[in-house]
């Protein structure tokens, strides 16, 4: 298991960029030079003694000194934001609370779908891996606003606005 003295030994690491740099020289790796590339996901992977790591997760061991004991979310949702005041330590139902709305999304947010059988907008919301409806509305705005609000209720600072 890597650890904090070893990963400052290896690499440099700036809080307010979130970027990491290379520490001494090494084969293909000048001191200085910044380090990772970025995932198909967004995240940005940085390979330390042959193992590929997120560089998030390297963030937090190298500010605080231990691997985080949870996952790890980025606040602002930019999986590639690894400032670590962009950082906090999540559950997974954290995270995915905060996660940002799939592309496929057909109306732009969270939760809200439209009923072809009556044409009315209804608004759900998972919680604990359990879905919990929150009512059959008449238009897009309502039922957006009863997700927003369910969101903030269920998951207070870790919710998103939900919208794309």
């Amino acid at each position: 298991m890597l650890t904090q003295q070893e990963l400052v030994q290896l690499y440099s690491y700036d809080p307010e960029t979130g970027f990491f740099y290379h520490g001494k020289n090494r084969l293909r790796a000048k001191e200085g030079v910044k380090t990772g590339t970025k995932s198909h996901l967004g995240y940005i992977l940085i390979t330390v003694n042959g193992k590929t790591q997120k560089a998030h997760r390297l963030a937090w061991l190298y500010v605080y000194g231990e691997w985080p004991c949870l996952g790890i979310d980025h606040i602002n949702g930019d999986p590639s934001d690894n400032r670590i005041a962009n950082l906090r330590l999540a559950n997974q139902s954290q995270n995915i609370a905060n996660a940002k709305v799939f592309k496929t999304n057909k109306f732009g947010i969270k939760g809200v779908t439209i009923r072809k059988d009556t044409n009315r907008w209804t608004a759900r919301i998972t919680v604990n891996y359990k879905n919990i409806s929150l009512g059959c509305f008449d238009s897009f705005d309502e039922a957006k606003n009863a997700y927003q609000k369910a969101s903030k209720q269920y998951f207070g600072d870790f919710a998103s606005d939900g919208i794309r």
